[in-house]
């Protein structure tokens, strides 16, 4: 999870910088001088090579100078108001909990998101009163942890088991979700889990709410949606020493030298954006239809492939 959240934000953090160095002024100076070489200002016949050279010289000496210090300038303001804009996320993502949370809801979620957490804690300070059940997304439990948190809250919380998610969606009245990372189709990429949650809540027409900033924002299509799965270490699910004595016995009873007995341990699904039916971001509330323009207000299209 760490990964696919270090890669996005430094995708991001990339973008906004390269925004900046694309200053006006500096492209309005280059375009200039490409003009006059179409112009035929120079005085080509005597020395044409030298004439060039020095044209060329003097031209990005005095480039140099001058965006030296515009483009420092632009540098210091993006990184002002990148790091403004994270100071900020949660609490405008936060803000729109009295609109999204009603008294009687009953909300479902699965593992641990601080997003998720401060979220359901601002409905709580809207005097909301509501129920939560939290699937505690096994192997590694952190539901538990989001769980606990709410209760102490005074929240009414009730723990599933991630199987039992299809079973208690006919109660649920809306499930709530964070994100790893928002693709450019309107789809996310979340933890393991959230795809089958998902599609348990379109079996009951149940609204499913991601709750993202939009530095997650990833201009990435889902050509290959299986390697956004970042499997980790199996031996969380069963120990290493069973799975081998398990192939050990395998092949003693039919003689090969395979394993026959293999333990994947995904940590990230794919959501697809026909199971999404809202975003809440910083930037307000967007259907999945409408990621592609907020890409377009976040990435230029140039820094796509970085």
């Amino acid at each position: 999870n760490a990964e696919y959240m270090g890669h996005f934000l430094s995708v991001y953090f990339f973008s906004t910088i390269f925004m900046a160095l694309r200053d006006g002024e500096v492209e309005s100076m280059i375009d200039a001088f490409c003009l006059e070489v179409k112009q035929g200002k120079f005085q080509l016949d005597s020395c044409p090579n030298l004439c060039i050279a020095k044209r060329v010289a003097i031209m990005l000496r005095n480039i140099v100078a001058k965006t030296g210090r515009i483009l420092k300038q632009n540098v210091i303001q993006a990184l002002k108001e990148w790091t403004e804009q994270f100071d900020d996320i949660h609490k405008i993502i936060n803000d729109h909990a009295k609109d999204q949370i009603h008294n009687g809801d009953v909300i479902l979620t699965s593992g641990y998101s601080y997003t998720v957490e401060g979220f359901l804690k601002a409905a709580i300070r809207q005097k909301r009163t509501f129920e939560v059940i939290v699937a505690e997304h096994s192997p590694g439990c952190r539901g538990r942890q989001l769980a606990k948190s709410l209760a102490q809250s005074g929240v009414r919380v009730t723990l599933v088991p991630d199987a039992a998610v299809l079973a208690v969606m006919t109660r649920v009245s809306k499930v709530l979700v964070g994100a790893h990372a928002v693709l450019a189709n309107g789809g996310i990429v979340a933890r393991s889990g959230t795809h089958l949650l998902a599609l348990a809540a379109k079996s009951h027409s149940t609204p499913v709410v991601v709750l993202t900033g939009l530095y997650k924002l990833a201009p990435v299509f889902p050509v290959s949606p299986g390697r956004f799965a970042a499997l980790a270490a199996a031996d969380a699910v069963l120990p290493f020493e069973l799975v081998q004595n398990i192939n050990a016995s395998c092949r003693k009873d039919s003689g090969d030298c395979i394993d026959f007995f293999h333990v994947m341990n995904p940590q990230c699904d794919y959501v697809p954006p026909d199971l999404i039916d809202l975003y809440i971001t910083n930037g307000g509330g967007h259907n999945p239809s409408y990621i592609y323009r907020l890409l377009a207000e976040v990435y230029n299209p140039e820094d796509y492939e970085l």
